[in-house]
């Protein structure tokens, strides 16, 4: 994000596939993503398109330190 803010989006609903794809597709016209909108699950093979899921609110987090 912008000026470096991590923000986390705790799903309402269950996604199928998420899980074990790890991978999605979100597609825009305003160059943002906000609650309302929906993400598609990515999947590497048969079909590339998988279900689609509701977003929740985003809230913001503060990572951790990284240790070297």
């Amino acid at each position: 994000m912008k000026g470096g803010a991590v923000y986390r989006n705790a799903l309402p609903y269950p996604c199928p596939g998420l899980g074990s794809e790890k991978r999605y597709v979100h597609e825009t016209s305003i160059n943002q993503i906000c609650s309302s909108d929906t993400i598609r699950v990515l999947y590497s093979s048969p079909s590339p398109l998988g279900a689609t899921c509701g977003l929740g609110q985003f809230v913001p987090v503060t990572l951790a330190p990284r240790e070297k």
